[in-house]
């Protein structure tokens, strides 16, 4: 009965809390509150287990029983997951690590439904990217699985650098991508099926590597279907006047997408990221409207700078009240005037499209509350629209503005949900098969959401004009609703919400465990992220949930890691013979394809200047282009500072050019930093001639005047992975001291002038310390003393500081303590 009495405010029964403080007071050897408390906020991790053992003797496993374990996870994870170093970063076999989900997800159905997320993050100050999977099957509602758990999100690959295109490339791969091959397998035996998600950035770096789905240009907006030029399709409707009722298909084809075995109809963006974005813009955009109607005052004789002054703190205030940035919320202006644009993160946008609770008026107003202006629009709608979508004739500024923040805050909501789920007819009740309920959005939901979105479009258009939509907002008017239709299960599953945790917790793992520069072991963090995975989820298996088929589950992902462990010993032994095998060429079933011979396969190449005259003809740069591109070269028209890689690029350019210029281009420049070859345009025509690469040592141009005044930056080899002293470790170690000529001894050696008046003081006896308006005196009085002299003097004076000089460059060169004349010197 005590069982069954309602919890606490921490979610636990009195029945728990009872049970424990009656097993505290029988317990012999107990831990004071005082204790536990001081453990609590002085140790962390291994340190607190280690206080634990010696105030709890017999209760916790030893010391040593703890490494060995560590030892056997370790050796688990090498043999079963296979890490692998990649360009800049780390990853583990696809295929073992999905081999294991289904251990842990042992009830998923014949197929399995599996989302990739990508994204760009930091880890210790670092960028980086990650690439992590986790599962979307129905059945795992069911189960009480959390879509958005971080312990759901598990990483394949984790990478050093930015989520641009080159270091995409170089990681994943392109365009012969291990993960993609996977992919394509498993797609193809029919039992799994792959999603892609992550914000708009990492789709285009993706999808697009050849600058088509650039955000500037006119149809690289849209990933999904091709579409008109930004600035015409906006404005398109149907014939009844609705945007809704445009026909979109999703139907797009990108070649040079580095995950071509997803499909582009399964590329789902993030909802959170696109919320954001809009709100932002309609934050902007308030934000304008209130300088405008500003501007009006001041033709109506009122103070411009108050009344802008006044709407600008009601709209802080409203935001305040939300708690966004704990309340710190400010907009802020440059110096002529023009307000800065507004960035937020998810929550906050969420916290400020959020309407206002009902009864909460007073304590939480509407973001718009003594905002914006009274004044009647102008413009209307037509009647056939206002009659589709029930809207009123005409709209007051405040009126029109909260209508669109209401509609656009209930888009939100229908994306984000994940319907319960509607029992079939005829089926039992509490059923945990997924063929028995009905999943996804209704048809209802649909119904609403484009009505919704049509309101949206219609008074957003009515209010700013096209051209301040933007593409995420057209992507949830157009797109959404075609993607509800289409996905067997709910769109609120493709949010970063479980990404953005993971990045949080690998942070604090990171700062926790001291990864780098600190311990006895300069353990990888992107390794050691890997390794927390493993334990971590292999621990759930063993842990299971008390069912038969868990404790079934457990004992097969017992009998997977013996067999991989003995695999693992079995290679060990039999690698001496292997190589030998190899060195023999006895290998057999090698499968050979025959591939064309192109001269610069797998070199990129990046054009300097104009193409000078070759062999008695003009090339312009798009001809060269494409020369090298039909013998297999790749062309980059610039190599960006903040994209770096570990692509190694030829630079390609003219001696006449650079040879007599005092500046030299920044691609130059670029190519000198980082070390990469600059290559004379002569070597690309021998070698097309001779069919045959020839040596870049041979036509590599030399910069010898320019090399002292570039410094070459360090490689992402060097700087992520070699082991190398860092300038952490270098500050921490102790220094070894080093002789040096004491600070007075080494001033105004190299000016005659200072030289006599250091000389003159130190004859003066002027050593005694003094403030520093008597200093300043005291220095002019000597150096008026300097200008006095004649020119015989000075002549004098000058030679005596040479032979003073040459006195101490030759003590100096000696550099010995023992050196007489070097000793009676300093004294």
């Amino acid at each position: 009965m005590l069982s069954k009495v309602p919890p606490t405010k921490k979610g636990k029964s009195k029945f728990s809390n009872l049970r424990q403080e009656v097993a505290f007071e029988n317990y012999p050897s107990k831990l004071s509150v005082e204790d536990l408390i001081y453990l609590q906020e002085n140790f962390n991790g291994s340190r607190l287990t280690n206080q634990l053992r010696k105030k709890l003797p017999g209760i916790i496993p030893t010391l040593n029983e703890e490494r060995i374990r560590k030892d056997q996870y370790n050796r688990e994870f090498e043999a079963i997951l296979l890490p692998e170093r990649t360009a800049t970063g780390w990853k583990v076999d696809p295929s073992h690590l999905i081999e294991i989900l289904c251990f842990r997800y042992y009830w998923l159905s014949s197929i399995k439904h599996w989302c990739l997320y990508g994204d760009g993050r930091q880890i210790g100050g670092r960028c980086s990217t990650y690439l992590g999977i986790s599962i979307l099957n129905n059945e795992a509602f069911l189960h009480g699985v959390s879509f958005q758990s971080l312990k759901e999100m598990f990483p394949i690959s984790i990478f050093y650098e930015k989520d641009s295109r080159n270091n995409l490339e170089e990681n994943p791969g392109y365009p012969n991508s291990k993960l993609n091959a996977f992919i394509a397998k498993e797609v193809e035996k029919g039992g799994s099926k792959f999603y892609l998600t992550g914000d708009e950035m990492f789709f285009e770096a993706m999808l697009g590597g050849d600058g088509v789905l650039d955000p500037t240009s006119d149809t690289g907006w849209n990933t999904y279907h091709e579409c008109m030029p930004w600035n015409e399709s906006k404005k398109i409707t149907g014939k009844d006047g609705l945007r809704t009722s445009l026909s979109v298909n999703i139907d797009r084809t990108h070649p040079s997408a580095i995950l071509n075995a997803i499909p582009i109809e399964n590329h789902v963006f993030c909802i959170l990221h696109a919320v954001a974005r809009c709100v932002e813009k309609l934050l902007n955009l308030v934000v304008l409207a209130v300088i405008s109607e500003s501007n009006i005052s001041s033709q109506n004789h009122c103070a411009n700078t108050f009344v802008k002054t006044y709407l600008i703190s009601n709209l802080e205030n409203n935001i305040n009240r939300r708690g966004v940035r704990q309340g710190q919320f400010r907009i802020h202006f440059d110096k002529s005037g023009k307000p800065e644009p507004v960035k937020l993160n998810k929550d906050h946008a969420l916290a400020i499209i959020s309407p206002t609770p009902a009864g909460l008026e007073h304590r939480f107003p509407h973001v718009l509350h003594n905002v914006s202006s009274s004044r009647l629009i102008a413009t209307k709608l037509s009647s056939a629209t206002r009659a589709k979508l029930s809207l009123k004739l005409q709209y007051t500024h405040k009126e029109i503005e909260k209508e669109i923040w209401d509609n656009f805050y209930m888009m939100v909501t229908i994306l984000k949900s994940d319907p319960y789920p509607e029992l079939l007819e005829g089926k039992l009740e509490g059923s945990k098969k997924a063929e028995d309920y009905a999943w996804g959005y209704s048809q209802s939901d649909i119904t609403q959401y484009i009505k919704y979105a049509e309101c949206f479009y219609q008074l957003f258009v009515l209010r700013y004009t096209f051209t301040n939509l933007t593409p995420y907002m057209m992507k949830l008017i157009d797109l959404a609703p075609l993607l509800m239709e289409r996905l067997p299960f709910s769109r609120g599953r493709f949010q970063s919400e479980a990404g953005e945790h993971a990045n949080y917790e690998h942070n604090c793992f990171y700062y926790q465990h001291t990864t780098r520069h600190g311990g006895l072991q300069k353990i990888d963090p992107i390794v050691s992220v890997f390794r927390n995975m493993y334990k971590r989820l292999t621990y759930s298996i063993r842990e299971g949930d008390g069912t038969e088929e868990s404790c079934h589950s457990r004992q097969m992902v017992d009998v997977y890691v013996k067999r991989h462990l003995y695999a693992k010993q079995i290679q060990r032994w039999n690698l001496g013979h292997f190589k030998v095998i190899r060195k023999q060429g006895k290998a057999t079933n090698v499968v050979t394809t025959e591939v064309k011979d192109f001269l610069f396969r797998g070199m990129n190449f990046v054009l300097c200047g104009a193409v000078p005259k070759l062999i008695e003809q003009k090339f312009t740069q798009a001809e060269f282009s494409e020369l090298l591109k039909a013998n297999g070269g790749k062309v980059r028209n610039s190599v960006s500072e903040s994209k770096l890689s570990t692509k190694k690029f030829v630079f390609l350019s003219g001696k006449s050019h650079h040879g007599g210029k005092k500046t030299l281009p920044s691609s130059i420049k670029f190519a000198l930093r980082h070390g990469h070859p600059v290559v004379d345009y002569t070597f690309i025509i021998e070698t097309i001639k001779a069919k045959k690469l020839q040596e870049i040592e041979k036509y590599r141009i030399n910069f010898p005047s320019w090399s002292s005044h570039i410094t070459k930056q360090v490689s992402l080899e060097e700087r992520h992975f070699s082991k190398a002293k860092k300038m952490t470790s270098i500050i921490k170690s102790k220094r070894k001291k080093k002789w040096r000529l004491k600070s007075k001894q080494r001033k105004h050696i190299g000016n005659p002038c200072l030289h006599f008046v250091w000389r003159k003081m130190r004859e003066a006896g002027d050593k005694q310390k003094m403030s520093f308006a008597q200093n300043t005196a005291l220095l002019s009085k000597r150096m008026k003393e300097w200008k006095a002299l004649s020119v015989e003097d000075k002549a004098r004076e000058r030679d005596e500081w040479k032979n003073e000089i040459r006195l101490k460059r030759f003590l100096l060169s000696k550099n010995k303590l023992d050196n007489p004349a070097y000793m009676k010197y300093i004294s």
